[in-house]
């Protein structure tokens, strides 16, 4: 599934990717570190860890949690938690619509930085 997910995302290549990681520097990288790994300067002193984000296909079963994932950054997630501190950035990542192809094979419309973030995570996976 990560590599479908890779292809589906292939128009957002190359300087996307660029664009994805410099976006999670700004944005992510203060809770989850440079990494994804959860270790990042404010990690230290949240109640709860931030995620590892490089485990988050591994942690479901070996799928690429795509809506969830979308979800959650954007802040739009039903089930997030009241404990976990977790900004929305729906507000920030902005950009023209692209389709995204979620688990089920639908494709949903997102802005442009949020895709490139999620290619990013994707391209962090571990196997």
């Amino acid at each position: 599934m990560i590599r479908a997910l890779t292809v589906a995302l292939a128009l957002l290549a190359g300087p996307a990717l660029a664009d994805g990681a410099a976006l999670f520097a700004n944005h992510c990288a203060v809770c989850h570190g440079t990494e994804g790994r959860g270790d990042g300067p404010t990690s230290t002193w949240l109640i709860r860890k931030p995620a590892d984000l490089t485990r988050l296909a591994v942690d479901n079963n070996g799928v690429f949690p795509v809506l969830r994932t979308l979800v959650r950054i954007d802040g739009r997630d039903p089930l997030m938690r009241s404990d976990i501190a977790m900004p929305a950035y729906g507000p920030v990542l902005g950009g023209e619509a692209v389709e995204v192809m979620i688990e089920t094979g639908q494709g949903v419309l997102v802005p442009s930085e949020l895709a490139e973030v999620l290619m990013w995570l994707v391209s962090i996976q571990e196997d």
